[in-house]
């Protein structure tokens, strides 16, 4: 496991339960905010025939505040994303304003074989500040 993800759990102290996180009511909040800090709900309920996996609201996925905002707004799973970017190269990349102004160039780049099997693709964020510095910021995803 590449350590990206999480499964979210409530603690109810007055019964000592732990009731199922559902990603509704009181805590709606969680899931309609989370691509803003990045994360991803990593299975969702519309996209199981896509994933492979049941629904699971309370399974996140970090994978980095420009690609979480951008697979949130056009509604994609992390599958459809990684198909989706992979038009995308250093050469021409998504330019993209986040919701904070920031602005990403975001680009595909193959994963190459290494000891960590468990990473299939790679997408490349650059950082544009206003010195015009770039960062380079790589989220190895899946």
């Amino acid at each position: 496991d590449t350590g990206l993800a999480f499964d979210l759990h409530l603690y109810d102290a007055s019964t000592g339960a732990y009731p199922e996180f559902t990603g509704e009511g009181d805590y709606s909040w969680i899931s309609e905010n989370c691509w803003k800090y990045g994360l991803i709900l990593r299975y969702p309920e519309d996209k199981a025939d896509i994933t492979g996996v049941s629904p699971m609201a309370y399974h996140f996925r970090y994978v980095g505040i420009p690609h979480a905002e951008i697979m949130t707004a056009n509604k994609l799973c992390l599958e459809e994303y990684i198909d989706f970017v992979k038009d995308y190269t250093f050469e021409k990349p998504l330019t993209f304003t986040a919701f904070d102004d920031t602005e990403y160039s975001v680009y595909y780049v193959a994963a190459r074989t290494c000891l960590f099997p468990l990473t299939t693709a790679t997408m490349s964020v650059l950082t544009l500040s206003q010195a015009t510095t770039l960062t380079a910021i790589s989220s190895a995803l899946i």
